[in-house]
């Protein structure tokens, strides 16, 4: 048979070979034999309508679909020997082999596109990285790592003049960080500040840049750098976690003076800030453990009435707030104001703190001429 089987409306897909073996030649010149197909479909699908049908209609040619069975029957009327024999061979239509897909594959004509696309991707891989670390697929984590490392590394090389390099180097000083390499991100950084000053990533740079020697016990430095933030960056939104971080290291060096003043400061320049709050009962703490309990008082009111929507802080500021009153010998204040912390949160951790200070001495003596 010389017809050939070809797929319809798909990729052309080769027909099984028969396993007969083609007859032996006639001793004399005999009639071609004649030879028929029969075509079994693989399922009982409905026929399509004709409107559907291809019309491919070739003479030779028998249009199939993948996993098509088809029958090859060859009439041999002229043997060598013997009687006129008919050979039938089945084949299916091959289906095909699973392929790679190739990711972002596209060409594109702007070289600008075409690092951005790749840095997408990139991140997409270190994404996916981290999700299967928590999941501790550590062999899979590595392999995206190490993929997109390379994706970063080629488009930087393949790309240099375009204006996302800089984004690249960030990229690459991120992954470095998340994998606790902490030397080699401060150097990233640093060529990012310095290279890139005025790009985005730089005021990013310096604030990673100092947490990377927080993490490192770098402490001293990391301060130089989140003190770089502020002056040199003053319009990030970067600032004020600088601030906070700075703020934190002098409070555990119990350089409390300076701790409450850097909290305090950036209290009142960020007052809505989600750290106002939070930092303003930190400069209050400073105070009262300098034990100027004039100054902590001021603050802690302040926090009480102004930050009421903030639960958690201002619960305890109440508390410390009643103490610094007892310290300072105004006993009926304090007690005033750990009564109002038990009206005002009764469930509250505080609270419970609180109605055991008030059974003290002092307390019972002022809720007794109350009582009379």
């Amino acid at each position: 048979y010389k017809g050939q089987a070809v797929p319809a409306a798909a990729p052309t897909a080769p027909a099984a070979d028969p396993a007969a073996k083609p007859a032996a030649p006639a001793a004399k010149p005999a009639a071609p034999a004649a030879a028929t197909v029969a075509k079994k479909p693989a399922t009982d699908k409905v026929e399509q309508s004709k409107a559907e049908q291809p019309s491919t209609k070739t003479e030779g040619v028998l249009n199939v679909r993948f996993g098509d069975e088809v029958t090859f029957v060859f009439d041999d009327e002229d043997t060598l020997s013997g009687p006129p024999m008919k050979v039938t061979v089945k084949g299916t239509i091959f289906h095909g082999s699973d392929a790679e897909v190739s990711s972002f594959s596209k060409k594109f004509k702007d070289p600008e596109m075409a690092v951005k696309t790749n840095f997408l991707m990139a991140e997409a891989l270190f994404e996916m990285a981290k999700e299967h670390r928590k999941l501790k697929q550590t062999d899979t984590a590595k392999e995206e790592i190490d993929h997109g490392k390379r994706i970063l590394e080629e488009a930087m090389r393949d790309y240099p003049d375009t204006t996302l390099v800089g984004q690249g180097e960030f990229l690459l000083a991120n992954l470095a960080q998340e994998l606790e390499n902490y030397q080699e991100a401060i150097g990233r950084y640093s060529h990012v500040i310095n290279s890139w000053p005025e790009s985005e990533y730089a005021a990013r740079s310096q604030f990673k840049k100092a947490i990377c020697m927080e993490k490192m016990e770098q402490y001293e430095q990391a301060c130089e750098e989140y003190v770089k933030v502020t002056y040199i960056y003053p319009e990030s939104n970067l600032v004020a976690d600088s601030t906070v971080r700075l703020g934190n290291y002098y409070y555990k060096k119990e350089a409390y003076k300076v701790a409450g003043q850097i909290f305090y400061r950036f209290q009142q320049r960020n007052a809505t800030h989600p750290l106002a709050a939070k930092s303003l009962f930190l400069a209050a703490q400073c105070y009262y453990k300098m034990k100027d309990y004039k100054e902590a008082v001021k603050l802690f009111n302040t926090i009480v009435d102004e930050y009421i929507d903030q639960k958690d802080v201002r619960e305890e500021a109440m508390y410390w707030l009643a103490d610094s009153y007892f310290n300072s010998n105004e006993h009926m204040k304090a007690y005033q104001s750990f009564k109002k912390l038990t009206w005002d949160y009764p469930e509250g951790r505080w609270a419970k703190i609180a109605r055991g200070r008030l059974t003290e001495e002092a307390f019972s003596r002022i809720a007794e001429e109350e009582s009379k």
